[in-house]
């Protein structure tokens, strides 16, 4: 199995945007974008979650798996497994 680890970061609510987004605004985004990715990524055409639990840390993760477009005619796109933490 082979395992990439991603990070990113972006600045959020910066000088002169409108609107302001809420801490709490921000959050609800992250999660729906972690449980719906295909509305979010073009190249992902469906996620299901698999489990979801609150770290002891406090931290949110959600285990799921993702379906990519087709790259050829001939195949259905590849599934590929990720655990996301928040």
């Amino acid at each position: 199995m082979v395992t990439f680890n991603i990070a990113y970061t972006a600045p959020i609510n910066g000088p002169g945007a409108t609107p302001t987004l809420t801490q709490s605004q921000v959050w609800d985004g992250l999660k729906m974008k972690v449980r719906r990715a295909q509305d979010f990524v073009p190249a992902i055409t469906e996620c299901q979650v698999l489990a979801e639990e609150t770290l002891p840390s406090g931290e949110l993760q959600i285990s799921r798996q993702v379906q990519f477009v087709s790259t050829t005619a001939h195949s259905t796109g590849g599934w590929v497994k990720e655990v996301c933490g928040m």
